[in-house]
């Protein structure tokens, strides 16, 4: 999987996703609305038949989010979860937050600062995962 690229010349939206390990860390930049549902759809659908063990989403650099990206969003750490994946998502932004929480979603998010398990060494989600 390495570093890949997803995104719509004109939808001001883009996925890009970087394999470390059995993890990868997958950064979400521009407008996370209507547009781009179906490339971050598709990002989840590949994280989901691959060997990864964990992913992390940034969206820090998301410039804004509608009802069906927010949603999206959520569907997708929903679908990693109940494929045995450890999902975490990080940088929300208050636009996103608003919108999730007029919706009533909530997202896999690590209390602020903490450790990212997702994107730790092999030995320590191993050793985290049989305790």
């Amino acid at each position: 999987m390495g570093r890949q690229l997803s995104s719509r010349g004109d939808s001001g939206f883009a996925v890009s996703q970087q394999r470390i390990g059995s993890r990868v860390l997958v950064t979400l930049t521009g407008y996370l609305n209507l547009d781009a549902v179906e490339d971050l759809a598709a990002c989840a659908d590949r994280i989901c038949r691959s060997a990864i063990r964990a992913a992390v989403f940034d969206v820090a650099a998301v410039a804004a989010a509608d009802d069906a990206g927010a949603r999206t969003l959520a569907a997708a750490c929903r679908c990693l979860v109940s494929n045995g994946i450890l999902a975490e998502v990080r940088g929300v932004r208050a636009q996103l937050r608003q919108v999730l929480d007029r919706l009533g979603l909530m997202l896999p998010e690590p209390p602020a600062g903490a450790f990212s398990a997702a994107l730790a060494p092999d030995a320590v989600t191993a050793g985290a995962a049989a305790g």
